[in-house]
């Protein structure tokens, strides 16, 4: 009795302090999140802006097509194996989800980036789109190698790299990213639509 008592109080303790994590890194990164998206709007002119956001929505469906679900994955077989202590498949479950998601993400990278001009004409109808999604393809197989590491640390319940990674470190990549661009001219402040990107 007094084992499965101190096996509660482990348990809760442990939710208690993923869901603190959570919780703080979630407020954090909804504020660093806004003044990204107020920096874009302080910089940018409106076309610019939605040049941005559908960049972000071509990124996010290559990225879904490159990650097939394979996080969720990792993190419930991770878990399940942990449970059991089971190293070596939980290494398994890793190495095989990046020998399927990785070459995934470069085939899809290529298309993205070769096929930025046709894309941006023919599916989003915005053929100023293209130096966008050019730019945004090369983030893609990073964007899933972090994904793998951060549903792994999940299942390995170490949730504070995941609320780190996430909410914190993508959006202050973010806001640094945008200055630098700003800082070299590459990003110009297109007041009346005047272009995003004049690179690629």
């Amino acid at each position: 009795m007094p084992e499965e008592e101190s096996y509660l109080n482990e348990s809760l303790r442990k939710v208690a302090k993923g869901g603190g994590i959570v919780f703080a890194g979630t407020f954090i990164g909804l504020f660093l999140g806004y003044l990204s998206r107020m920096v874009i709007g302080r910089w940018l002119g409106t076309a610019d802006y939605g040049l941005i956001s559908l960049g972000f929505a071509g990124m996010s469906i290559a990225l879904t097509l490159s990650m097939v679900g394979l996080p969720a994955g990792i993190t419930r077989y991770v878990s399940y194996y942990k449970g059991k202590n089971d190293a070596g498949r939980i290494k398994g479950t890793i190495i095989g989800a990046l020998q399927i998601s990785l070459p995934l993400s470069l085939i899809f990278a290529f298309i993205f980036f070769i096929g930025a001009e046709w894309i941006s004409t023919n599916f989003f109808n915005k053929p100023e789109l293209a130096p966008v999604l050019k730019i945004f393809s090369m983030a893609i197989p990073f964007y899933v190698l972090t994904q793998n590491f951060l549903s792994t640390t999940i299942g390995l319940q170490h949730m504070q790299y995941s609320v780190y990674t996430e909410h914190i470190f993508q959006n202050i990549f973010k806001i640094i990213a945008i200055v630098i661009l700003l800082l070299l001219g590459l990003v110009f402040q297109g007041q009346h639509g005047n272009g995003f990107l004049q690179l690629c």
